[in-house]
């Protein structure tokens, strides 16, 4: 009996383990409605290592003051899927309110740390931005286990963003963060029409769907920038 014992005890432990280092690995990005989202697009120089840490000492506390939350990132190590533009990192942030409030807080911020630009350029060879306003709570849990893809898409088309998020689910994917409107991008002059990231089971699955899809993306996009995001 005392055999058996130490068996099933044994294996609640490697279950536990198991379970906690699966756990450790996902990422939760969560955000109640009526907030802007910042998703940051960040190349760190190498010298920039040296004034990051101070940054973040420095900026982070003035903007939690503001309302500013830091939800999730998410490196970037393999090449583009299209466009010519990839960061190494991308960040996901959270203000309270609409555009004209996160426009003030920043404001406020920038009284506050009136360098903070100048700092940025001494880190980051890259800082660029999109932003857009939250309409219904977000609750998504990323897993490494999976595939996930940031798109940027420049078109025409009013019915491209229904027609990509459908193919997306037709092709066992889903649509997982989307804005069909936002402020800004790369510092391109147009932001792009479509954001998203979207989620495969498999490497497999994200190709089978993305070679069925390229012509339209041929025909009807002007512009792309895509890539995979890692979630560990």
């Amino acid at each position: 009996m005392r055999i058996k014992n130490s068996t099933v005890m044994i294996g609640l432990v490697f279950t536990l383990v198991f379970s906690l280092q699966s756990a450790a690995k996902t990422r939760d990005l969560v955000i109640g409605k009526d907030h802007v989202i910042d998703i940051l697009l960040l190349t760190l120089k190498e010298e920039g290592r040296t004034y990051q840490k101070a940054y973040f000492e420095d900026i982070g506390p003035l903007g939690s003051q503001l309302g500013y939350t830091a939800n999730t990132f998410f490196n970037v190590v393999r090449k583009p899927i299209s466009g010519m533009y990839s960061p190494r990192v991308l960040a996901v942030g959270s203000w309270p309110g609409d555009w004209q409030d996160r426009q003030k807080r920043f404001a406020e911020l920038l009284v506050l740390a009136p360098d903070i630009r100048s700092r940025r350029l001494d880190i980051w060879s890259t800082f660029n931005m999109v932003n857009f306003e939250v309409k219904q709570d977000i609750n998504i849990r990323f897993d490494p286990e999976q595939i996930y893809v940031f798109g940027a898409y420049w078109t025409g088309d009013t019915n491209f963003a229904t027609e990509l998020k459908l193919a997306i689910e037709k092709a066992g994917g889903s649509a997982e963060l989307s804005a069909d409107s936002v402020t800004s991008m790369f510092g391109y002059q147009r932001s792009p029409d479509v954001t998203l990231i979207s989620r495969w089971s498999s490497q497999k699955a994200f190709d089978s769907f993305y070679k069925s899809f390229k012509a339209k993306l041929n025909a009807t996009v002007e512009y792309s920038s895509e890539f995979y995001l890692e979630v560990d």
